[in-house]
């Protein structure tokens, strides 16, 4: 009985072992598979930032970026799930790196993404979450799909998904506390698919009020910095201009503006004279006195 319980153990020790052997042959031919190579993105158009706010005609550098992997399907990678921070270069604002170890010769699908906001790593790329209330958000994105991997790795530029919108005025005005100016945009989205490309979510208004300024000096042919902000709306829109001077407060809408991805919108214009409409008015003199209206008195 001892003798059948002995052969019985050592049967299952053998199976074992021969299945920890196998398991082991399979992790290791992966892992011998796996190819390290560096992946670097590079942000389209970053400057440097002297100051903030609304009256510094510059854009605020990225302060993260972002990368998930899928499968040529799109599916999660095993062993390269969840979305991993880059590393961004000494001295360089627009570069940012990542060392993957992925199947040499195996097809992949990258998602990459980067603002001046985010603070931890998004739970996935295909739905970001976009900050839409700060008027200096800025963000950018990029996808590289079937792409073979190598030891060489590559490289990508992401492009803004937000509309910057600039405004200038064309004649002087004073913007302040009694002299406000706003500006409204109809749509924002709060979310942003890096894999389809595209704004997900419910759209939202977006209002902001420029920062106090006197400018003394513009024209038509050189107008004068007011502001700028950033809008996620990937869409033509109507954008109200709402101004309150001499007049009271006025406003007028710009029609089928387009604040699509990557796109630079100026607005110039004579922003003291917003609700005011151009006439004119005709006074003339003649040399007939009319019938009736002369005065005579006797003395």
């Amino acid at each position: 009985m001892k003798r059948q319980l002995s052969m019985l153990a050592a049967a299952a020790l053998l199976a074992a072992c021969s299945q920890t052997a196998d398991e082991l042959f399979n992790e290791v031919t992966s892992q011998e598979d796996l190819v390290e190579a560096t992946i670097s993105v590079n942000l389209a158009d970053v400057g440097m930032v002297t100051r903030t706010g609304l009256t510094d005609n510059t854009d605020p550098n990225p302060t993260n970026c972002y990368i998930q992997i899928l499968d040529a399907s799109g599916s999660a990678v095993s062993y390269a799930s969840g979305v991993n921070a880059m590393t961004q270069t000494t001295g360089k604002n627009n570069e940012f790196t990542y060392k993957a170890e992925l199947l040499n010769g195996t097809s992949y699908t990258f998602l990459f993404y980067a603002d001046n906001k985010t603070t931890s790593a998004p739970t996935a790329l295909t739905a970001v979450s976009l900050n839409t209330t700060a008027d200096d958000f800025i963000a950018w994105a990029g996808k590289k799909a079937s792409q073979t991997w190598s030891s060489s790795g590559f490289s990508i530029e992401l492009q803004h998904i937000v509309s910057r919108i600039t405004v200038k005025a064309t004649a002087a005005v004073t913007i302040s506390t009694s002299n406000p100016l706003t500006i409204g945009c109809a749509t924002a989205y709060p979310t942003y698919n890096v894999s389809s490309e595209d704004f997900a979510g419910n759209s939202t208004t977006k209002s902001v009020s420029m920062g106090a300024m006197t400018v003394t000096s513009a024209s038509s042919s050189s107008p004068a910095y007011v502001g700028h902000f950033y809008v996620p709306a990937g869409t033509n829109q109507n954008i109200t201009i709402s101004y309150t001077g001499a007049g009271g407060a006025q406003s007028t809408t710009v029609s089928n503006v387009p604040t699509t991805k990557n796109t630079h919108v100026i607005l110039s214009g004579d922003l003291s004279k917003i609700g005011f409409v151009e006439g004119t008015i005709t006074a003339t003199t003649t040399g007939t006195w009319t019938e009736g209206t002369n005065y005579n008195k006797t003395f």
